[in-house]
């Protein structure tokens, strides 16, 4: 039996639209104008007028500065993605988790985050921390039978024979060709037991 883990992308995201420039500055000569007809002086409309201004180009350096930081942190979080990767295919598992841990900080919804930081404790003995993850990635969509089938192996280290029939048959559901998946089942429904499994692992 073998440990499932596969690479999936999971969640996007979408920056809200902001008004332009240029509908700001239409809106604000057409509050300038509806202060002219209630009768407000030439100097006071001057005066408003030139501390909007201020405040408009305050916003846009502040509204600037943010997309940097924001393009700048897309940038790490991929090239975290990217060393993340490769501490996982070589099986360093410490400075993997630590590195994973950092990647969710900043995006709580990477399901294959969660899957590769389950195999890693898994692999590190942790196994209360490894059902937690592939729980997660479960209920994010992410390679839900082999999340499943993953935790119903961790049960049978455990051993734990009712909690990992449940979630080896919610594997089989999800996934009814899966022979590895009806063996396991098997096994375990015949009261086979392991100190070890070899979760899935691609």
């Amino acid at each position: 039996m073998n440990f499932r883990s596969r690479t999936h992308r999971t969640v996007g995201r979408e920056i809200p639209n902001l008004l332009s420039l240029a509908e700001c500055i239409r809106i604000f000569d057409l509050w300038c104008g509806l202060m002219r007809l209630r009768g407000q002086s030439h100097k006071q409309v001057c005066m408003v007028k030139r501390f909007l201004i201020c405040i408009l180009f305050g916003l846009g350096l502040f509204l600037l500065s943010c997309e940097n930081r924001r393009k700048a942190g897309e940038y790490d979080l991929e090239s975290a993605r990217k060393e993340a990767d490769a501490l996982y295919k070589a099986n360093d598992c410490s400075n993997c988790i630590e590195l994973l841990n950092h990647i969710l900080e900043i995006d709580s919804i990477d399901g294959e985050s969660y899957f590769k930081r389950g195999f890693c404790h898994y692999s590190k003995g942790y196994l209360d921390e490894s059902i937690s993850d592939y729980l997660t990635a479960a209920r994010l969509g992410y390679r839900e039978s082999e999340c499943y089938y993953n935790l119903g192996l961790i049960q049978m280290v455990i051993p734990n024979d009712s909690l990992g029939i449940v979630y080896l048959t919610k594997a089989l559901e999800l996934n009814p060709h899966s022979n590895e998946i009806r063996e396991a089942l098997e096994s375990l429904r015949k009261g086979v037991n392991s100190d070890t499994a070899n979760i899935y692992k691609m």
